[in-house]
């Protein structure tokens, strides 16, 4: 009698321990599930539109030449621009152009638009026109997507201009957040759930996190740039175990989230990294 009873309490153990491990194994693939959707939230900012490449989206112009420039916005892969420039009487005026991507740039026709002086009463769709005056191709150039090479043509006119991405005010990336950080070192490809704090003060600006899956405590110090929508700097970094030289770039944020980019180098190791965060309300 006594065997029989411990072999069913053995059976039951048997099955607790199943059960336990079974739901381990639900939370566990809950969590990874959790970590990844948060990834993608963190990246899903009002500038990044496009998963295709570095978005092009911003305004450009030739700092040289202050009084013309360009407005890009990138969906997927296809960019609709907006040139604002004058004629040969001096005269303003504007053409649009679609790009599409080729090689390792974009390109497409250029038009010209004319339709209803704006003071009108109601606005005729029917009374708008538009021709084909030659061809638009955008190079990104930048080592960080800030710069490239525009060249297009009108009536036969061929203009090739360099523009960087256009400033208007420094980003405030203050702010606590929690998020991913996914990257790729000596020691292969790896992704944990982050603690971010962004401090800053006018162009100061100190970036540090809490690896909740190493442990590792990072600062990454610096003075920051803005270029167009991206904020970037670089410096010495420290962690609770090593400490190197970073960049930080493609940075950007939201009332909801911020993300950016990360290369570091740490005694001939370099990583290159995603991270991304969910502000807390």
């Amino acid at each position: 009698m006594a065997h029989a009873v411990a072999r069913v309490s053995n059976r039951e153990n048997i099955l607790r321990e199943g059960v336990f491990m079974h739901r381990t194994r639900l939370l566990n693939g809950s969590l990874s599930l959790i970590c990844w959707i948060i990834i993608s939230l963190c990246h899903t900012t009002h500038a990044l539109a496009t998963s295709y490449s570095t978005d092009q989206s911003d305004l450009w112009y030739n700092k040289g030449e202050a009084g013309w420039g360009i407005q890009f916005v990138q969906r997927g892969s296809v960019i609709f621009a907006t040139m604002f420039v004058y004629d040969a009487a001096n005269k303003p005026t504007w053409f649009t152009a679609l790009l599409a991507p080729t090689n390792q740039s974009w390109t497409g026709d250029l038009y010209e638009t004319n339709g209803p002086w704006f003071g009108s009463a109601v606005f005729s769709s029917a009374a708008v026109s538009r021709r084909t005056v030659g061809t638009m191709t955008w190079q990104n150039t930048g080592e960080h997507s800030e710069a490239g090479t525009l060249t297009y043509s009108v009536d036969g006119t061929q203009v090739r201009k360099n523009i960087v991405r256009q400033t208007l005010v420094l980003d405030d990336y203050s702010g606590s957040y929690t998020g991913m950080l996914s990257w790729r070192d000596c020691g292969g490809s790896r992704e944990n759930v982050i603690d971010l704090t962004v401090t800053q003060a006018g162009d100061t600006i100190t970036v540090m996190w809490f690896n909740t899956g190493t442990g590792m405590r990072c600062s990454y110090p610096g003075t920051l740039t803005q270029e167009g929508q991206f904020g970037s700097f670089t410096g010495s970094f420290s962690c609770t175990s090593h400490a190197g030289s970073f960049t930080i770039y493609e940075l950007q944020v939201t009332q909801a989230a911020i993300s950016g980019r990360l290369h570091d180098e740490v005694n001939g190791c370099i990583t290159e990294a995603y991270f991304g965060g969910t502000r807390h309300r």
